[in-house]
């Protein structure tokens, strides 16, 4: 599993980790692996709707909204876990932002 932080100047992905950070992430698994409010560890469930500053996780006890920014997240399915700071952008913009970061 790769982690990749906001601070880190330019991470390096292997191809399918870009693909899928560059991809649509609604409808993706996702589990919260580090969260400054400690009631979101390790709450884990699908990615229904996102916004610039949020994902709207759909879990077994309903739907949660949580800020990217306090959180880390792990993608299971992809094998990736970063920090929400680097996806802090609205979905239709992240392709293009991301683009020259990763």
């Amino acid at each position: 599993m790769v982690f990749v932080s906001s601070k880190a100047r330019k991470p390096r992905f292997k191809p399918a980790e870009k693909e899928f950070l560059l991809g649509e992430l609604i409808g993706k698994r996702v589990k919260i692996a580090f969260s400054a409010e400690p009631s979101l560890m390790g709450l884990e469930g699908s990615i229904e709707d996102e916004s610039l500053n949020t994902f709207v996780l759909h879990t077994g006890k309903g739907t949660k909204r949580v800020s990217k920014t306090s959180c880390t997240f792990a993608f299971p399915d992809a094998g990736v876990t970063v920090d929400g700071k680097l996806l802090l952008h609205r979905p239709q913009d992240r392709t293009k932002k991301l683009y020259n970061r990763i």
